[in-house]
């Protein structure tokens, strides 16, 4: 039964405590020693002086919280200089380098220079080293590519320089802590009008590099009578790069745009869009020293017939159950960008759902894949 005290029911019917108005220190004590109570509380040691609101987090290498002094962003937005110019720099790529943690950016200042540069960051801010900057003579770096390639240790970005008549060369440096130092460069595919090899529509570049292959391999439109991508390999040296022949073309029919390429062992995986035909296709290959096979090209069908004339990207999808999966994102006829997923293993490709199942956004879709 019910223990009252005072006419107040102190334990109830079911042996439950209820109405207790305190407890004096002894008890707390009496209880606390014998392992009751505490409610799951933990006592934790700041490392520093924080106050009521402060947004804290556990700092493992000492066991004390302290402040976070960010939730997000770190609201550094620090950018490289240029000592060619007084304007801001124009930016066309950046590459994260895993291998070496710093972040590579390529551009063009304000009086047409090329600029490579390097940077890193502490946690708090940026700090950008000394930068390449050359191979003057006006614009088309639009389009333009980096690729690090691990095994010389070499940064190569890849452009026109000297306007739209001019050849697609490359440049590479090495780098030390966030310096950069010019160790060579010279010409992937010259520009002549009169053998086939225009290279006036030779924007959106793409480059990969294979470690299988140890090899970089660049894919650029090479002739301006029908736009068609190749692919072109490279070995990698100290201070300059070999070029292997130009592959046939991937799409042979006039302005293939929006091309991506992704690589994973000794397979290359590609997509592209045909202006000519208003379809996205899918399509592999393999390389043996610099030469490549080329698979069967696949049709992307439906209502996926959007495009604009810039690069496109093709990435592994390496976290997937399905082996060999690959992505590469299109638009379709309303704008809307979607993500094809895809199979590729040496030249055979597959596609392995509609597009819709890999939606992106809606209604808003203006450039690029």
């Amino acid at each position: 039964m019910a223990i009252k005290v005072g006419g107040t029911e102190v334990i109830n019917n079911a042996r439950q405590l209820s109405n207790i108005a305190s407890v004096d220190a002894t008890t707390v004590a009496a209880l606390g020693a014998a392992g009751v109570g505490g409610g799951g509380g933990i006592e934790l040691t700041a490392g520093e002086n924080v106050t009521h609101g402060d947004t804290l987090a556990m700092d493992f290498s000492t066991g004390k919280v302290v402040k976070v002094n960010r939730t997000g962003g770190n609201g550094d937005n620090s950018a490289p200089s240029s000592s060619q110019g007084s304007g801001n720099l124009q930016l066309y790529d950046i590459l994260h380098i895993p291998e070496i943690n710093r972040v590579a950016v390529l551009g063009t200042t304000s009086n047409g220079y090329r600029y490579i540069g390097v940077g890193s960051h502490n946690g708090t801010s940026w700090t950008w080293g000394t930068a390449f900057e050359g191979d003057s003579g006006g614009g088309d770096t639009e389009g333009g590519k980096l690729v690090w390639a691990a095994n010389a240790n070499r940064l190569l970005a890849f452009y026109k320089a000297g306007g739209s008549a001019s050849n697609l060369i490359y440049r590479q440096v090495s780098i030390s802590g966030s310096n950069v130092t010019n160790e060579g460069g010279g010409t992937v595919n010259p520009h002549s009008s009169s053998t086939g090899t225009d290279m006036t529509q030779a924007y959106a570049v793409n480059a990969v590099y294979s470690p299988t292959h140890q090899k970089v391999i660049v894919a650029y439109r090479q002739n301006a009578s029908n736009n068609g991508y190749v692919l072109r390999a490279g070995t990698v040296g100290a201070s300059s790069t070999s070029w292997g022949s130009a592959s046939s073309p991937i799409y042979n029919d006039q302005d293939t745009r929006t091309f991506g390429i992704a690589v994973d062992g000794s397979t290359i995986a590609m997509g592209y869009f045909s202006q000519y035909h208003q379809k996205y296709y899918i399509r592999s290959a393999t390389l043996s020293g610099t030469t490549f096979t080329l698979g069967t090209h696949y049709e992307i069908g439906g209502s996926y017939n959007r495009s604009v004339n810039s690069r496109g990207y093709v990435f592994r999808a390496s976290h997937s159950s399905t082996a060999n999966l690959y992505g590469y994102g299109i638009v379709n006829s309303s704008n809307n960008a979607y993500m094809l997923n895809f199979t590729a293993s040496g030249t055979s490709v597959s596609q392995v759902n509609d597009p819709q199942v890999g939606y992106i956004s809606g209604g808003a879709y203006s450039g690029g894949a």
